[in-house]
């Protein structure tokens, strides 16, 4: 298991494709460390109220708090952001304006001086806070490493393991060619989320490449679009690759439940036979309909059992 720690610098590469940021402060802080995986917005700092302000969060600044502070004179501007920087300034890791704001002269330089970076994005401020919450809450969360192929079909999160060569990446593809997205290739990096839901993701290094043999690295979302990605998927279930055996003990009918633990959460684990002619894709796809049905409570095999029975009380009445 690892502690992911992301400082500024991480999360400006890591996101500034999407964010376009504007930096006001060069190199200034970007080595902070992001602690909280919750943005905040400046709000009634600006008015000089900082009871319960918490003040190793990322700072937003929005149209409002920016409106008010041009609202005011030059001294009293100065002095308001001085407050602010002079009590959280060693502790607030970045500063963000949002809605393509400019900082004001007086607030680049104080941000400077206190070593807090500041940067700016043409992002409108709530759908910036929330797709960062979001991003933070995957990087800084407790997470673990799992061998496999992860892809979402019919919006079930599948993890496709087994041995080298037994076509994870290539079952993987032909998935993604009938319409389901691909998450992961290799390595998925598996994390619980605030409310208590498994995630897998891709490592950042690796995201949206496939290794495929005989053709090698292959960039999907270069050739195929964004579309054709999901960052991030709940996982559901684990489906094991085995290479066919005339005495392999397989469930016939989808009584066993086997488990896989995964940071102490219990996922589902299905092992699938692979043979020639045999389509895996299609299992895979009927699995994750089944998984479904099971959800809302339908387990074919209970009824099946159920109807058996029925007919013979039936037969015996």
């Amino acid at each position: 298991m690892t502690q992911a720690q992301y400082t500024v610098r991480d999360l400006l590469d890591a996101t500034g494709f999407k964010y376009s940021y504007r930096s006001y402060t060069g190199t200034v802080g970007l080595e902070r460390v992001v602690r909280e995986p919750v943005l905040h917005r400046l709000n009634l700092a600006v008015v000089g109220h900082f009871k319960l302000f918490p003040e190793h969060r990322i700072m937003v600044c929005g149209i409002t708090e920016h409106s008010y502070l041009e609202g005011l004179t030059l001294e009293e501007r100065t002095r308001r952001i001085r407050d602010i920087l002079e009590h959280y300034g060693a502790t607030i890791p970045l500063l963000v304006l949002t809605c393509d704001l400019k900082p004001f002269p007086e607030m680049t330089a104080l941000c400077a001086a206190a070593g807090v970076p500041l940067v700016g994005t043409t992002f409108e401020t709530s759908l910036f806070i929330n797709e960062i919450n979001s991003f933070l809450e995957e990087r800084l969360a407790s997470a673990h490493t799992v061998q496999g192929v992860m892809v979402n079909v019919y919006g079930v999160g599948i993890i496709l393991q087994g041995d080298s060569g037994i076509g994870k990446s290539e079952t993987a593809l032909e998935l993604f060619k009938r319409g389901h997205l691909f998450v992961a290739d290799d390595v998925v990096r598996v994390f619980i989320t605030s409310s208590g839901v498994l995630m897998g993701t891709a490592q950042d290094v690796i995201a949206n490449f496939i290794e495929v043999r005989g053709l090698g690295i292959v960039d999907l979302r270069a050739i195929f679009g964004i579309g054709a990605i999901m960052d991030r998927s709940r996982v559901d279930l684990f489906m094991e690759l085995k290479h066919f055996s005339a005495v392999g003990d397989y469930d016939r009918l989808g009584t066993r439940q086997r488990m896989t633990d995964v940071l102490g959460m219990k996922i589902p684990t299905l092992t699938i036979p692979v043979s020639p002619g045999r389509s895996v894709v299609t299992l895979i796809e009927v699995a994750a309909l089944n998984f479904r049905l099971q959800e809302r409570g339908y387990y074919a095999a209970e009824e099946l059992d159920r109807r058996v029975l029925e007919r013979m009380k039936r037969s015996h009445a």
